[in-house]
């Protein structure tokens, strides 16, 4: 039963470091914009459906993160929005000349992903800073 244990064991987070990276390389801006594009062709308006899951995603990736170097953070971030710009170039078709406006479409799936970044970043950091208090506490 011990060697079980010892297998699955979250021995410095080793497996929330690689859930933390495969949730991370999701291309989520793109994403966002591929899935309200689809729906609203179809006559379904669930943008906020799917603005939740992401911030929720984004949560979830952010506090996963907090047990990730920074450098890395910013590596795989930079992957997920190259990926999400590729993909928007190749595979979102707007309804509508205006459904980007006032900016491109790369542009916007360019600022959605920096958005992302930064409130990861932010959950990261307030992730870091709780952890960090319970340890001065335990101490105590």
């Amino acid at each position: 039963m011990e060697e079980f244990h010892s297998t699955f064991a979250i021995k410095g987070g080793i497996y929330i470091k690689y859930i933390w990276l495969l949730l991370t390389l999701v291309p989520l801006p793109f994403l966002v914009f591929f899935v309200d594009i689809v729906l609203v062709d179809r006559g379904i308006e669930l943008f906020y459906v799917v603005a939740i899951v992401a911030i929720g995603l984004i949560i979830v990736i952010g506090g996963l993160s907090s047990r990730v170097f920074i450098l890395h953070v910013v590596i795989a971030n930079l992957l997920t929005i190259i990926l999400s710009l590729f993909l928007a170039v190749s595979f979102l078709v707007p309804p509508n000349p205006s459904w980007f406006n006032p900016f491109t479409m790369e542009m916007v799936v360019l600022l959605t992903g920096i958005a992302s970044f930064i409130a990861q970043l932010i959950v990261r950091s307030i992730f870091r800073a709780s952890r960090r208090q319970s340890r001065v506490t335990e101490k105590q």
